[in-house]
Parts: C-alpha cells; structure tokens; sequence
C-alpha cells in the first residue's frame, strides 16, 4: 500500500544502466519485497525484517533514504515513518511527491521529491549525487540541523500528547 515496487524496479533499472555503483537496500517484508528479491536485481540487496536497533546501524551508513510510494488518495495526505527514520538518522531524502510530505522535506531542505509521472528527473539527481557527493551536503546540513524535531522519539510524544488531549488517556 505505501511502497510501489514496479516503480522502483524502474528505479533500480535505470539505476543501474546509469552508474553500476548505486546499490539500494530493502529492509521490511511482504510480497512486493519478495517480488523485488525474486528479480535478483544486481544493484539491490534484500535484507528482510530488521529490528529498530539493526535499522539504527544501516540507515545512518546510507547516503540518502529513498521512499517509493505510489501517489493515491490513501498517501497523499501519509508522511511515511521511513521518512522520520531517515531524517533521525541523518541522512537526505528523495522521496515520491505527495502533499504532506512534500512540503515538509521541501520545505526544511531535507531533500527532493519527485513525480512518478517524470521519475527520471529525480532519479537523475540521485545518480547526480552518487558521482558528487558534496552535492548532498546542504541536504545533510539541514537533516541534522533539524533532525531532533523530526526524529522517533518526537513523534512519539506528539502523539501521546494527542491521545492525551482528546482523552484516551
């Protein structure tokens, strides 16, 4: 529901034809995950369900979270928890455009969004990216100039404090 797999093989493909040194990992479960692992895509690694102290050790070793999602009455208003996971982590984002998050990321300078419709654009920027690295730097500069605000554990409290407020708790 919050991954399109089709997109991101694309992604993945054109990856690869672009620059062979772009490796993209996957961590989660579900059938798209093993459709993409049944793929055997050479520039993308399936790790399967990893527990939030593993995910604290990948993520951060990332240049950039990438977030694929397909853009739906269901997502457009969603700000995907990989999305928090990235930012808390430290790293830039590139992600699918959708209103919520969009203007978030865009707005704090966390990265890029990208339209499914003209995916290329993005993607050229990502592969951009992988042949420069500096060009993530003020990316990086804001993730972690901000990333307390953004980060699990603050989203956790807002929540409890909205649970609190409307008297669940």
């Amino acid at each position: 529901k919050f991954f399109d797999e089709k997109l991101f093989e694309k992604i993945a493909n054109y990856c690869y034809r672009s620059n062979k040194n772009i490796r993209f990992i996957l961590v989660g479960y579900g059938q798209k995950l093993i459709y993409l692992e049944e793929l055997n895509l050479p520039n993308v690694k399936c790790f399967g369900e990893r527990s939030q102290e593993d995910l604290g050790k990948i993520i951060p070793a990332m240049d950039l979270g990438l977030v694929v999602a397909p853009v739906n009455q269901s997502t457009r208003k969603a700000f995907a928890v990989k999305i928090f996971e990235y930012i808390g982590s430290g790293i830039p984002v590139l992600i699918t455009a959708n209103e919520a998050a969009q203007e978030i990321v865009e707005r704090y300078g966390f990265g890029r969004s990208l339209n499914p419709e003209v995916w290329q654009e993005g993607i050229d920027w990502l592969i951009a990216c992988a042949r420069d690295k500096s060009l993530l730097k003020p990316y990086r500069c804001a993730v972690f100039r901000q990333r307390e605000q953004f980060s699990r554990t603050k989203q956790a409290r807002v929540f409890c404090d909205l649970l609190e407020n409307v008297g669940f708790f």
